[in-house]
């Protein structure tokens, strides 16, 4: 299992999909085998400092991965 913060979004927007594709894929894969999460906080910051379009976009569809901490974490 996988935890982003900010700063590796960030870090995304120099690696792009048509560029880099193997790495979207993997990170789509991941996605979808329930292996890559975030927290509620990082897609807020994500929201305000947008890093870049294709970032925005792929946020935007992948909001299920930004959950909200729990008392124990």
């Amino acid at each position: 299992m996988y935890i982003f913060d900010t700063n590796v979004f960030s870090t995304f927007r120099y690696y792009y999909r048509s560029r880099f594709p193997t790495i979207w894929e993997r990170l789509d894969s991941l996605v979808k085998e329930n292996q890559l999460y975030s927290v509620r906080e990082v897609l807020r910051e994500l929201e305000k400092y947008n890093p870049s379009e294709e970032i925005a976009a792929w946020v935007e569809s992948n909001k299920k991965i930004f959950l909200i901490p729990t008392e124990d974490e």
